[in-house]
């Protein structure tokens, strides 16, 4: 969770709403490649302005005060902006604005979506499967302490959602056809780490159906039931073709090698834990 945040404050004169021989200042904040202006509600004659330097040419006391006040909007943005570092949300120039502003919606923090989820699932869900839910709430919690010595951790703004189809038509087991790294190198090439904000979708509904990477908007994802991110777009063949399903016993032999490996897991977890 490092911090790779870029953040500047700029204040510029908008000559294109000069009026009455003044033009209003304004603040540019721009911040992880995203920018955006705000009204400082302060005019002054444009020849009283230092471009270069962001402030009044201080002549006089009017012109001092001016600057004054630009200082305390840049030392509020600043405290804004690290507000914001604090809460571990999103960081753009808009978010910035709106904090200063006082018009940022609540964010909820990531313990406290798995407590509403749990909560309003208990009269949905078998008493099994929610009793993995709440320990998954919990080692999550450990999580966050152990690795980051924090009890909670803030979620980012609304965005898109990219997901990466590895289970259709996709079958691996412990002993005959074990995961390998070269197995997850189209997921790596697809997610792009190095530059996540030029990722590009390989799903395309007419040239290319069988892509598995895809992006999808927030305002998709709520549409769904309940919001699932249960999502299949590929066609899955062993639907299609029922006559070619592998023998029972090597169904049996899978599931087998999977419960064994899922035990396994927990109990270095467990090992981990204690230590």
């Amino acid at each position: 969770m490092r911090s790779t945040n870029t953040f500047g404050i700029h204040f510029i004169l908008r000559m294109n709403k000069c009026k009455d021989g003044k033009a209003p200042i304004y603040v540019r904040i721009t911040a992880n490649q995203t920018r955006c202006e705000l009204a400082t509600k302060k005019t002054i004659t444009p020849k009283d302005w230092n471009s270069a330097k962001g402030m009044t040419k201080p002549k006089s006391e009017e012109l001092k005060v001016v600057n004054s006040y630009l200082e305390q909007v840049r030392s509020q943005l600043v405290d804004h902006y690290q507000k914001l570092q604090i809460a571990t949300q999103t960081i753009t120039a808009e978010a910035i604005k709106n904090s200063y502003l006082g018009t940022e919606k609540e964010h909820k923090t990531l313990c406290t979506l798995i407590k509403y989820h749990n909560e309003h699932m208990a009269t949905v869900l078998a008493k099994g499967t929610l009793k993995n839910y709440y320990t998954t709430e919990k080692y999550i919690r450990l999580f966050l302490q152990k690795n980051y010595k924090v009890k909670d951790y803030g979620t980012p703004q609304r965005s898109d959602s990219w997901l990466y189809d590895y289970r259709t038509n996709v079958h691996h087991t412990l002993k005959k056809n074990p995961l390998k790294l070269d197995d997850l190198k189209d997921f790596i090439d697809c997610y792009n780490p190095k530059n996540r904000h030029k990722r590009k979708e390989t799903f395309n509904a007419t040239t290319n159906p069988e892509g598995r990477f895809r992006k999808f908007t927030y305002d998709e994802i709520v549409a769904r039931d309940k919001t699932s991110l249960d999502i299949s777009w590929l066609k899955d063949k062993s639907l299609a073709d029922l006559d070619n399903l592998p023998d029972p016993d090597v169904l049996a032999l899978d599931i087998v090698e999977n419960l064994e490996a899922g035990l396994d897991s927990f109990r270095r977890i467990l090992v981990q834990l204690n230590n």
